[in-house]
């Protein structure tokens, strides 16, 4: 049975936020959304038997962290909640 595009677009953003969150959160809170990116991972396997879709969404997963994780980063600095001076320097 494959999923609609629709769930899987859906489960793919959930799954990418958690990871984002996960990410940008300390202490042991931020194991809470890596299960919860675990369990939204499962619940997608278990609907779509097909591999390519399987491998394509733990792809843009991860993708969808990355940018999201991009887009919090822009709006940290542009909103002052990291100052540049709070950035890890270049060593070179």
């Amino acid at each position: 049975m494959t999923t609609s595009k629709w769930l899987f677009t859906g489960l793919m953003l959930a799954a990418a936020v958690l990871l984002c969150m996960f990410m940008y959160t300390s202490g042991p809170f931020k194991y809470v959304f890596s299960l919860g990116a675990v369990l939204i991972g499962m619940e997608y396997f278990k609907r779509e038997e097909t591999t390519k879709y399987r491998v394509w969404f733990a792809v843009l997963a991860f993708v969808g962290a990355l940018f999201f994780s991009l887009v919090y980063t822009f709006l940290a600095l542009g909103y002052g909640w990291v100052t540049p001076e709070q950035l890890p320097q270049s060593p070179f």
